[in-house]
């Protein structure tokens, strides 16, 4: 659901059947909705499910806000990071770096498996001063983590003025507003507003230590076949948002874009890739 919303969403099991729901900031059209079921179809017919139902309701941001506290719960990243929303205690987690994230209507609160995937690998990865660039940053976890981790800058790049303005309430939450930049726009396009002029910047320096994409396996690939003309020598790309079936195509656009695969998680059926680029690339 969060390839049509764009927001964070959470699964129950209700007998034999998993329910999943999402937000929308407004009303769908009845060609969106047409689209979106076509959409679920062929993502059932895929995993071999039954055809799922799509059914839409008007409800209060305050409601929608009211029902994830039901199921978000603090997310444990190794011994580094935990992700936890505003209203479970900030004690007793052992000396890690806490990342929180107050559920909206972006996606990314750490519960789904592409984002604690990536999150996994950012633990592992930066140790300190490092330039970040997030690509379809959603609420902002990904460059929150990453500063709080050590980074020295991220840049929270997304298409989607909503998006950003959550992504701007967690980056005041967790105190990193002055690290972490916003730009609204496009990698693969032209960007504006805040933020535009040093992406602009770094893209033609080569500044970048590591990106990070977790959007789907189409911008996965267009990002590996480009990501190397933002990154220093053998900075790291880190892909998600993309399943088992589309692995060899995101391998396939990674080697053309001179990156070695040098980690691999899965969580079910979704995948994350950790990459290298090639020294002079």
């Amino acid at each position: 659901m969060r390839e049509f919303s764009g927001a964070a969403t959470c699964s129950e099991l209700q007998k034999e059947a998993a329910v999943v729901w999402t937000s929308f900031p407004d009303e769908p059209s009845l060609h969106s909705r047409s689209r979106w079921q076509e959409g679920l179809e062929r993502l059932a017919a895929e995993f071999c499910l039954i055809p799922p139902t799509l059914q839409i309701a008007e409800t209060s941001e305050e409601d929608w806000l009211e029902g994830w506290k039901q199921f978000f719960s603090p997310v444990t990243i190794g011994k580094r990071l935990v992700v936890r929303p505003p209203w479970v205690t900030p004690e007793g987690w052992g000396g890690r770096r806490q990342v929180v994230i107050q559920p909206g209507l972006a996606f990314g609160t750490g519960l789904h498996a592409t984002t604690k995937m990536c999150l996994e690998f950012l633990a592992e990865v930066i140790s300190g001063g490092e330039r970040i660039l997030d690509v379809g940053a959603g609420s902002g976890v990904l460059s929150i983590a990453a500063c709080k981790l050590g980074a020295q800058i991220a840049v929270a790049v997304d298409n989607d003025p909503l998006t950003l303005r959550e992504c701007q309430r967690n980056c005041d939450e967790n105190g990193v507003a002055d690290s972490v930049v916003m730009v609204e726009g496009s990698l693969l396009g032209p960007v504006r507003g805040r933020g535009s002029t040093l992406l602009t910047t770094l893209s033609t320096s080569k500044g970048w230590d590591l990106l990070v994409c977790n959007i789907d396996e189409t911008c996965c690939r267009e990002v590996a076949r480009s990501a190397g003309r933002y990154l220093v020598a053998e900075g790291g790309l880190i892909l998600a948002g993309f399943t088992i079936e589309k692995e060899m195509g995101v391998r396939s656009a990674m080697a053309e874009g001179g990156f070695r695969l040098a980690g691999r998680r899965q969580d079910g059926p979704w995948l994350c890739f950790f990459g290298r680029a090639s020294v002079g690339l």
